[in-house]
């Protein structure tokens, strides 16, 4: 071990290389002229100690040069002088080096090494061997949050691409229901914003502090909350209910008239509900099937909704159509000398089957007076004209009018036409 130490230092010696400077050599100088005590050591344990001593000295200014000389700054440094103490009383000058505002501070020596701290490169001074853990929270209404964390001198960034929260976020009121289709408000109190997620995964934005109309498109658990660190977390959810099947069917039938002589159409559905309410031109009904009274030619809309048994409601719209419009039944022709009452008078059957109040008149075309006037469906015109006591011209067609005192709804209170007696049936 000692040969191995001999030959470090021997080593070190023929590599060291001295800076010349004058005032260092007159300071030895005087000091040699200076006469020093004589040693009463024997001449040999001296000389040996000396030996030893300058062999140390040398060595431990070896190192210490060293280790300054490994801390050299570079040109964008700043460089300042520290006197540092050593353990045997003496002092040395090292560089104490400033890069990017941080200081290398808290020097000390350990049987002649010295120690210095790790130093963390974000602009703040790092003591002794702990470092710090800091986690940065950006504001709330950042789109992107950056994580950043000092450890051992490296920082590790994290982006989670979502709004991170800090508060306390609070379920909207909700409902504990809604039913497919339909259209509800959700108020969003909160400082961040929510998203409904649909049973499809289809994701409806509540934005922070907004009331928005929502609207059920399907059936199944939707859930409401919010996003922190791209992780969904739900804080209340509701049921969207599937809302009933609706559809119109007619009921093909050669009856165009119902008991009371009215024109009818019979509407139905096979769909299910608890409920069943039809609309047709003003006109409520309820039922699964209807009796519909369409009084003129042409398109009319029958619109129908169905309640189904979890209560969602559901509505559909129809197109009929009608061939011709209702004139009471009434014939075009009668034989009033015939023996049958069915077809010696005249009078629209209609009015025979509704048991309504009326006014039938009947008016001459060649001159306009009125030939038979009643307000008794049981006591039609027999082709007499009250004017002249006689039974009319046959084959001459004479104009009819009735007037209704109460007609049925989208009914015209007024009908008309043309009649012409025969002298027997065609």
């Amino acid at each position: 071990m000692k040969d191995n130490f001999e030959k470090q230092i021997k080593e070190s010696i023929e590599k060291l290389e001295y800076s010349y400077d004058p005032k260092a050599w007159d300071a030895m100088r005087k000091r040699l002229d200076t006469v020093k005590p004589v040693s009463k050591l024997p001449l040999y344990l001296a000389i040996g100690g000396a030996a030893v001593v300058t062999t140390v000295v040398i060595a431990y200014n070896l190192i210490g040069n060293k280790n300054i000389e490994s801390s050299t700054p570079s040109s964008n440094e700043n460089v300042e002088l520290v006197n540092v103490e050593r353990p045997d009383g003496n002092k040395n000058t090292i560089e104490n080096k400033k890069a990017n505002q941080n200081t290398i501070n808290d020097v000390s020596f350990d049987n002649g090494n010295d120690v210095t701290n790790n130093v963390i490169d974000n602009g703040s001074e790092t003591q002794g061997a702990n470092n710090t853990n800091s986690s940065v929270i950006p504001n709330e209404t950042s789109s992107t949050t950056n994580n950043t964390t000092a450890t051992n001198g490296t920082s590790n960034t994290n982006s989670t691409g979502t709004t991170p929260v800090s508060e306390r976020v609070v379920a909207p009121k909700l409902f504990s229901e809604l039913c497919e289709g339909e259209t509800k408000n959700i108020y969003n109190e909160n400082n961040v914003d929510l998203y409904i997620i649909a049973p499809n995964g289809d994701e409806i934005k509540c934005p922070a502090k907004t009331k928005t109309a929502f609207t059920a498109k399907m059936a199944g658990k939707h859930s409401c909350g919010y996003y922190q660190n791209g992780t969904f977390t739900e804080l209340s959810s509701f049921i969207g209910e599937e809302k009933p099947h609706a559809e119109i069917e007619v009921l093909s039938s050669d009856e165009k008239y119902d008991a009371r002589g009215l024109p009818v159409t019979t509407l139905y559905t096979n769909d299910l509900g608890s409920n069943y309410s039809w609309n047709v031109e003003g006109v409520k009904l309820n039922g699964k099937e209807v009796n519909v009274h369409l009084f003129k030619k042409g398109s009319h809309t029958a619109k129908l909704t169905i309640t189904g048994a979890n209560g969602c409601i559901t509505s559909t719209s129809r197109k009929i159509m009608v061939d011709e419009s209702y004139n009471l039944i009434a014939m075009n022709s009668f034989v009033p000398n015939d023996a049958d009452p069915a077809v010696n008078t005249f009078m629209p059957y209609g009015l025979k089957l509704r048991n309504t109040s009326f006014t039938l008149i009947i008016i001459d075309p060649k001159d306009g007076h009125v030939v038979y006037e009643t307000s008794d469906a049981s006591n039609g015109w027999d082709g007499i004209d009250r004017q002249t006591g006689q039974l009319v011209p046959f084959e001459s067609a004479y104009i009819w009018k009735v007037v209704l005192d109460n007609p049925e709804p989208n009914e015209s209170p007024e009908y008309a036409g043309t009649v012409i007696p025969i002298a027997r049936r065609r």
